[in-house]
């Protein structure tokens, strides 16, 4: 506890109390002086530092209370309501069930057409996807483009079994290398023998520059892994990541193509057992920039990307997904939250634009351990941060094996309100760089999930192929999937490092209690306004840092003014 003592001068001498003894109480009435002079005997700092022990003795003989369980309340007693499906998006498409059209080239806003109209592609891009409405039967588990609502589908089928995802890409196109020529001349291909540098590397490319080895991967995935979805070879397809091979002017030929060749594969599979239908999920990689992690060490500050840059790099990712025939978005390996909500502004951007109702996937990735993202966050944390959002379905994927994700899986299937996935790595990489768990030992580790019934939908990550998947698939047969939570009253949940519920935070009497540190605001603060305008960010986060300290639960930040030009 801390006691702040005020001194005040303002009595006349003939009002100052007598010398007080060790014993005597401070609130004796005053004594009259016929003497305008304090008597030597008088000394208010010896008054002062009895009056103070006296208070921390009190204080420190005060009885300590046991901490009460938080009360309860009338708006607390909320009758649990069965969820049939995630929460959704506030569109009225959305909450609809409007069928997407598959009717691209309707889609004329400004921006899409801009994006359009600078496309390398060779030849004018299909962009309609629609299928006859008879072309399989109107029933679950059949599914028609254009007829069908793709929101219902997926709840349909992710609360009747679990779902399979695909494997790796990149690890398919390392095997392909090792019993096939694949060097600087094959990802040049014709169309690029003449590139400024090399392009070797640059696995997105090869949508391009060698379509049947892409293609020969997706179809392996759907036949031999029996995928119920498969992600497009998009990971890297953003201007942004695109620089380091000097290809930013390709990112919708590489995004288009990538989502188109899937489009078939899809197609041609679910041909053959229309019972089966299988899906493209347009992948939207984090870029190889962060937006809240600065490069360089000597400056904290620093940022080699802003939150518009990474929005506007992802939107043309979008369009050139959609208009390639894509049915889901998935903004995937996000080891940094603020990219993942550029990548999901530009998301809500496309479908306010667009007004169609496209379920967005999110994946996560904890980079060890800890079970943090890279930005510092749990699990819990970034789920809360973009649940805003309203995604259909969320997990996590890379960095770990299925074993080391466990801990960290079970705290989100406890907590999150939508479909629960996970695509693991084939365990951690040997020091060679590889991957050494078989098919059998990668499903057996997934097994937990499955027998927990934490997941809605599993897949794999580095170091999978089709048989991984395949093991993994006819592990998950014999389980249910994750059973959505009940819909209760509403919360509020915040989010920094770790998570936080407001209605969880009660003091010691078990009363709602939330403790806001209000310092750093321009409005409410000259000190911090004058730091702010100064460019003084370090003393700044001096004072969140303190408000924290002294036990505040959140921290009010407010770096916007009517009045900032008049400092």
């Amino acid at each position: 506890h801390a006691t702040i003592i005020i001194i005040s001068l303002s009595r006349t001498a003939s009002e100052i109390p007598p010398p007080l003894d060790e014993g005597k109480r401070l609130d004796a009435a005053p004594v009259k002086s016929s003497s305008p002079t304090v008597s030597a005997a008088y000394n208010p700092l010896r008054r002062i530092r009895i009056w103070t022990e006296e208070v921390m003795t009190t204080m420190n003989n005060k009885k300590e209370y046991p901490k009460q369980p938080r009360k309860q309340f009338a708006y607390d007693e909320v009758e649990p309501i069965p969820a049939v499906e995630p929460p959704l998006p506030t569109s009225d498409v959305a909450l609809n069930h409007v069928p997407n059209p598959y009717l691209n080239s309707k889609l004329t806003h400004e921006k899409i057409a801009a994006i359009r109209a600078k496309a390398t592609s060779l030849t004018k891009p299909k962009l309609d996807y629609a299928q006859e409405k008879g072309t399989y039967p109107e029933s679950f588990p059949h599914f028609v483009r254009g007829r069908d609502s793709l929101r219902e589908y997926i709840a349909s089928l992710f609360t009747s079994r679990i779902a399979i995802y695909d494997g790796a890409m990149g690890t398919m196109i390392q095997n392909y290398a090792k019993r096939n020529r694949l060097e600087e001349e094959e990802y040049r291909g014709e169309r690029f023998v003449d590139w400024k540098c090399n392009m070797k590397g640059n696995n997105d490319q090869l949508s391009i520059t060698q379509p049947h080895i892409i293609s020969g991967i997706y179809k392996e995935y759907l036949e031999v892994g029996g995928s119920d979805l498969i992600g497009t070879n998009t990971f890297s397809s953003t201007t942004i990541a695109m620089a380091d091979y000097e290809m930013e002017d390709y990112v919708y030929e590489l995004n288009y193509e990538g989502a188109r060749l899937a489009r078939e594969a899809c197609d041609e599979v679910t041909a053959k057992d229309p019972s089966k239908p299988r899906f493209v999920v347009g992948a939207i990689g984090p870029t190889n920039r962060t937006g809240s992690i600065s490069p360089s060490v000597e400056d904290p500050a620093a940022r080699n990307v802003t939150f518009d840059e990474l929005v506007e790099a992802y939107f043309e990712q979008i369009v050139a997904l959609m208009d390639g025939g894509a049915d889901i978005l998935m903004v995937e390996t996000i080891f940094d939250t603020l990219n993942a909500k550029a990548a999901l502004y530009a998301v809500g951007e496309y479908l306010d634009f667009t007004g169609l109702d496209i379920p967005v996937f999110v994946s996560g990735t904890l980079v060890d351990q800890s079970g943090r993202t890279l930005s510092g966050q749990t699990g819990e944390a970034f789920y809360a941060s973009i649940r805003h959002s309203k995604p259909m379905c969320v997990g996590l994927n890379c960095a770990l094996g299925a074993k080391h994700m466990t801990p960290f899986v079970e705290k989100l299937a406890n907590c999150v309100e939508c479909f629960l996935h996970v695509y693991s790595n084939a365990g951690l990489p040997n020091a060679m760089g590889g991957y050494d768990e078989t098919p059998d030992d990668m499903a057996e580790q997934n097994k937990v999930f499955f027998e927990n019934g934490w997941l809605n939908m599993v897949g794999g990550c580095c170091g999978s192929t089709p048989p991984h998947i395949k093991a993994i698939r006819e592990m998950s047969e014999s389980y249910k999937p994750r059973k959505l939570p009940d819909i209760g009253r509403p919360k509020m949940w915040l989010s920094g490092l770790e998570d936080l519920i407001v209605d969880d935070v009660h003091n010691h009497l078990g009363l709602p209690f939330l403790n806001v540190g209000e310092r750093c605001n321009i409005s409410g603060s000259i000190r911090f306004k004058k730091l702010m305008m100064a460019g003084d960010y370090g003393t700044a986060m001096d004072i969140a840092k303190k408000q924290v300290e002294d036990g505040a639960h959140v921290i009010d930040i407010n770096v916007d003014d009517g009045m900032l030009d008049g400092i």
